[in-house]
Formats: C-alpha cells, sequence, structure tokens
C-alpha cells in the first residue's frame, strides 16, 4: 500500500473459505503500526505521518496474524505533469490520496481496466500501485460491486464510454442510467452514441462529468481523462449538487 505523506487509507480484514467471503466484524481485529509511520485507528483507518518511509501495518484476529507492506511517498506532484492540460486536477487529487502512485502519472496513457479500478478505489481510500497483489484490488472492486469476476480484464484498454459507465456505476447512478427510453443529450455527436450508453452519456454532460462538446464514446480513454471525470464527480459531490 502507497499512501502520501499526511494521506489517510481505510484497511479493512476479508476472509475466504471454499471462494466465500467470511463476515469478520471489527470489533475483533487489533491494528498496529511503527509510530514513525502513523496511526491506525480502531477501524484501519490508516494515517500517514509527514515524514517519507516504509513498514508493515499488522492485523491480529485471535491468533491469526496478517501484515501488509505500506510506504508513505514524500508529498510532492507527479515528475510528468510540467504542462500538461489536467496537471491541475491531478495534482490536487494527489493531495488527498487520490490518484496513481509512484511518482509518474503517464497522464496520456491508454487507460486500462486495473488503472480505472484503482483510479476508482483511491478516492475510497484504497491505496495501491503496479507493485502490489492485483488480486487485493480485485477483491475490493468485487466487494463495492464495480465488477464482477468474470469481468477481470486487469489490461483492456478501456473506451471512453466504458470509463464513464464504470464511474458513474461506482457512484451508485447504474439504476437511473439503465432506465430506457428517457435520455437525450446534447454532444454533437449523440447520433452515434450506442443506447445502452445514452442514459450515461446524458448524465455526464449533465453532471459536467464530460465536459467536451463530443462524448466519443469508443474513442480510446486517457489516464488523464479519467482522472478529471473523477474530479469533476469529486467536485459536484462536494458541491452537493
Amino acid at each position: 500500500v502507497n499512501v502520501m505523506a499526511g494521506g489517510t487509507v481505510q484497511l479493512a480484514i476479508s476472509a475466504y473459505y471454499n471462494h466465500r467471503t467470511l463476515e469478520i466484524s471489527p470489533e475483533d481485529v487489533s491494528w498496529s503500526v511503527d509510530p514513525q509511520l502513523g496511526t491506525i485507528d480502531a477501524s484501519g483507518l490508516f494515517t500517514a505521518s509527514g515524514q517519507a518511509g516504509s513498514g508493515t501495518i499488522t492485523a491480529v484476529r485471535g491468533n491469526t496474524r496478517a501484515s501488509i507492506q505500506v510506504t508513505v511517498e514524500a508529498n510532492h506532484p507527479f515528475s510528468d505533469l510540467d504542462g500538461h492540460w489536467a496537471k491541475s486536477q491531478l495534482e490536487r487529487m494527489a493531495q488527498y490520496g487520490v490518484g496513481w502512485s509512484g511518482g509518474a502519472c503517464r497522464p496520456d496513457s491508454a487507460l486500462t481496466q486495473i488503472d480505472l479500478v484503482a483510479l476508482i478505489l483511491s478516492a475510497g481510500g484504497y491505496a495501491w500501485n503496479s507493485e502490489d497483489d492485483a488480486d487485493w484490488l480485485y477483491r475490493r472492486a468485487y466487494d463495492l460491486g464495480l465488477l464482477t469476476r468474470d469481468q477481470r480484464r486487469e489490461d483492456k484498454v478501456l473506451t471512453r464510454g466504458e470509463a464513464v459507465k464504470m464511474l458513474l456505476d461506482a457512484a451508485g447512478c447504474a439504476g437511473v442510467a439503465k432506465l430506457p427510453g428517457i435520455f437525450t443529450c446534447a454532444f454533437t455527436d449523440k447520433d452515434s452514441i450506442p443506447q445502452d450508453l445514452m442514459g450515461y452519456a446524458a448524465l455526464a454532460q449533465g453532471m459536467k462529468l464530460v465536459t467536451s462538446e463530443t462524448f466519443d464514446a469508443a474513442g480510446t480513454a486517457t489516464r488523464a481523462q479519467a482522472a478529471v471525470m473523477l474530479y469533476n464527480l469529486m467536485a459536484r459531490s462536494e458541491r452537493g449538487v
């Protein structure tokens, strides 16, 4: 787990037996961490210290002990955003621990499924980078209903339409977006938007996730585009509108 200095990440314990998730009460788990790295409360909320470092967070339940490596990263901007159109949004999100870890953002790289899953979960306090266990990341995604096990395609390059759909599904908009025959939008390419994405396109425009003149449902999404859409969604939530 990677977290920016001063940032927070919510950790949780999951247990599995014969591919089934077992219920664990948070009160049954005790947490510990090196004080130089930060603090962790009874619910598993880790708050990083102001200094960079690495160590281990340990959870104990009865006779069972589990540990996870944690790295506190210096709170500095990404190394590859100078002059980029999304620099402001990406750096502001990073201040709150939202986005990708590792020092380089690769903003213009094609967005993969695992990129978007990691991005969405980071908004909920789940920090992950490419050196961490992908199974851990996807278990969080399954638990939250972002996708199912048979939909896992880590390296699949996502279209803009697919990115919008996953972001709005994560925001709890799936039920509304899938209502048939009630949506339209003002994108200049609305005639080319698939019907199963029309609700998502209309919501994305109305909620200002997508502010361009075209929706470009079939176009390849970039990491920066997905991050800015999430930024717009979070900014809307902060405004309460």
